[in-house]
């Protein structure tokens, strides 16, 4: 995003490789493959395979929809375009998943927001209309996770890192 705001193509070529090695990794029921984690912990299954696919699809559906509004779409538009069925693959993937959403990161609302715009995002690049309502179910759940000052609640306390993060991906949706 910001090598093709910069309107340096040299890198956000270079930055296109990251996108490829993931598409690359994802898996035939549209999750991507994760590795065991440090605490022998798996992403590779239920709600957190889910989790790693949203946090991925939440910056990549970003980035197409700021490629498609500059002046560089014509450069992306057949890696953007070859990746599309992918892209649908991941979405349904994420749409199975939704119900292991909520109730794993209810307590980390920023986690919510980023699912939401994954959902939102993914779907007007695809013009799904199905991924962008479930992008609004989920903000209005957000937006019920703050406290009576507005505040957004991180598992029951305030913390200004997740508070902004949740505004952030909350203006992003906005926009």
């Amino acid at each position: 995003i910001a090598a093709v705001v910069a309107d340096d193509l040299e890198r956000a070529d270079r930055a296109w490789r990251g996108i490829d090695t993931a598409f690359a990794h994802q898996r035939e029921d549209g999750g991507f493959e994760a590795v065991v984690r440090p605490t022998g912990s798996s992403a590779a299954e239920g709600a957190a395979a889910v989790e790693t696919a949203y946090f991925f699809l939440q910056e990549y559906g970003r980035a197409i929809l700021v490629i498609r509004q500059s002046p560089h779409e014509a450069h992306f538009h057949a890696r953007i375009a070859a990746l599309e069925p992918s892209l649908r693959k991941a979405c349904a993937f994420i749409a199975a998943g939704e119900s292991t959403i909520l109730p794993k990161s209810r307590k980390a609302v920023n986690r919510v927001f980023i699912a939401a715009k994954a959902f939102g995002t993914c779907g007007r690049v695809l013009g799904d209309e199905s991924l962008v309502a479930t992008s609004r179910r989920l903000v209005q759940e957000a937006l019920l996770q703050r406290d009576a000052d507005g505040v957004f609640l991180e598992h029951g306390g305030r913390d200004s890192s997740y508070n902004a993060v949740s505004i952030l991906f909350g203006e992003v949706l906005g926009l």
